[in-house]
C-alpha cells in the first residue's frame, strides 16, 4: 500500500518546513506529494530535468539520491505537483529527520528548493529489515562507472590471454628473418641455391659428401668419416660429443624444481614448461597485456583523480547563498554535521543542525565539500 502525503509551497513565500508523519522500517511505501505556488498561482516546472533529494535523518546518517535503493526514480513531476519517495533510509530509525529536495535544470542550475521534516515514529516490533546508514547512488553511481570502465579493459585482456592459450603459444615463426606462418600452419620451404629453407635426403646426400672435415666444439680432433658417413663420438665427461638417452634423463632429472609465485611448474621429458598468465593462474606476461594493464590502472587513476574535496568559508548572502572558491567544480555533498548544500557555483547553504532545516541566511560558514571537477 502506498501512503501520500500532501503539503504545499510556494516560491514566493518562504515558510517553517512543514512536518509529515511516517513509521519507522517504512520501505518505499512512503510519498510526499509537494503542489508548488508561485505567489499563489501554480508554479511552471517545465524546465526541471533533474532532481536530487538530500536528508540527514534522526540518528545523524546522511542520504543523497536521484534513484531509491529498490531502483525507483526518487522524484516525478506533474504540471506543478512533485512527488517524492522517500527511501528506506530516511526511515530507519525513529525521531525527526529533515528532507530538503532540489530541482535543477539542464545546465544545473538550482530552480527550487523545497525544505520538509519527517517525523518517523517507533515501531512496536523490530523487523531488522532495514539497516541505518548512509546511502549516496549520486556518488556510488560514479564509482561504479569507473569500475566498469576498468573491469571491460580486464575482459578485454582475458580475450587476449584465452586466444594465446588456443594458438599454443606460438606467435611467429622466421627462417633467416622472413615471415613462414600461414594460418597458424609454419610452412618451410625446401632449399634451392637462392632460397633458404629444409634439406631433402638429396641435398643431405651431396652436402655430406662436399665435407672434407668436421671438428666437434673446440677441439682439435677431427671427426672420423667413412664415405659419405660422418661419425659423431659419444660425449664422456672428458670428451664432447653426441648425448645418450640415458645422459639426456640425468640432466633432466638434474632440475629439481621450479616454480611461478609459488606454483609449480609441470616439466616433461627434462622441458620446463612456462605457462600464460590468466586471471587465475600466474604465468608470463605478453607485451600487450602488460600494455593493456598499464593502461587500465592509468584510466583508473586518472578517473578518480576527477573527485576533489572543496573547502568553503565565508558569509552567506541574505538568501543563503555562498560562491565555490573554483567555479569548475561540481558540487556533490558538504561534508558537516551542521550544514547542507544545494545548486552549482552559488551554493545554497541550509542549517540542518536543529529540528527543522532552514536557510542559513548571513551567517558564517566553515565548512568541506566533496566536488566533481567539471569537462
Amino acid at each position: 500500500m502506498i501512503i501520500t502525503s500532501q503539503i504545499d509551497m510556494d516560491f514566493q513565500q518562504q515558510k517553517a518546513p512543514q512536518e509529515i508523519k511516517a513509521v519507522q522500517y517504512d520501505a518505499n511505501t512512503r510519498r510526499v506529494a509537494i503542489s508548488c505556488y508561485d505567489n499563489g498561482e501554480p508554479a511552471d516546472l517545465s524546465e526541471v530535468s533533474h532532481t536530487v533529494v538530500h536528508s540527514r535523518n534522526a540518528d545523524g546518517t546522511v542520504s543523497l539520491y536521484d534513484t531509491t535503493q529498490a531502483g525507483e526514480q526518487a522524484v516525478s513531476i506533474d504540471g506543478n505537483v512533485v512527488t517524492v519517495v522517500l527511501d528506506p533510509s530516511i526511515c530507519a530509525a525513529p525521531g525527526k529527520a529533515s528532507v530538503v529536495v532540489t530541482l535543477l535544470n539542464d545546465q544545473h542550475d538550482q530552480l527550487g528548493i523545497f525544505p520538509f521534516a519527517v517525523q518517523v515514529s517507533p515501531c512496536p516490533v523490530d523487523y531488522g529489515e532495514t539497516a541505518s546508514g548512509n546511502y549516496f547512488n549520486l556518488l556510488n553511481q560514479t564509482i561504479t562507472d569507473l569500475y566498469d570502465g576498468v573491469q571491460a579493459l580486464v575482459d578485454q585482456n582475458s580475450a587476449q590471454i584465452d586466444r594465446l592459450q588456443e594458438l599454443g603459444g606460438i606467435t611467429d615463426v622466421t627462417l633467416a628473418g622472413a615471415s613462414i606462418v600461414s594460418d597458424l600452419v609454419a610452412t618451410i620451404p625446401e632449399a634451392t641455391s637462392e632460397t633458404d629453407g629444409y634439406m631433402t635426403a638429396e641435398q643431405a646426400e651431396k652436402l655430406s659428401n662436399a665435407v672434407t672435415d668436421i671438428a666437434l666444439g673446440t677441439s682439435d680432433a677431427t671427426l672420423g668419416k667413412t664415405g659419405s658417413v660422418v661419425t659423431i663420438p659419444e660425449a664422456t665427461s672428458e670428451t664432447d660429443g653426441f648425448m645418450t638417452t640415458d645422459q639426456v634423463t640425468k640432466v633432466a632429472n638434474a632440475v629439481t624444481d621450479i616454480k611461478v609465485d609459488g606454483t609449480a611448474l609441470t616439466k616433461t621429458n627434462g622441458a620446463v614448461n612456462l605457462p600464460a598468465a590468466t586471471e587465475s593462474n600466474p604465468g608470463v606476461m605478453t607485451a600487450e597485456q602488460v600494455t593493456a594493464l598499464t593502461t587500465a590502472q592509468a584510466d583508473a587513476t586518472a578517473a578518480l583523480g576527477q573527485l576533489v574535496k572543496v573547502h568553503v568559508q565565508g558569509t552567506t548572502d541574505m538568501y543563503g547563498k555562498i560562491s565555490l572558491p573554483d567555479s569548475k567544480i561540481y558540487p556533490l555533498a558538504a561534508l558537516s554535521n551542521t550544514f547542507a548544500i544545494t545548486g552549482e557555483y552559488n551554493l545554497r547553504v541550509v542549517n540542518v543542525s536543529t529540528d527543522s532545516a532552514i536557510l542559513a541566511k548571513n551567517t558564517a560558514v566553515d565548512f568541506w565539500i566533496i566536488g566533481l571537477k567539471k569537462g
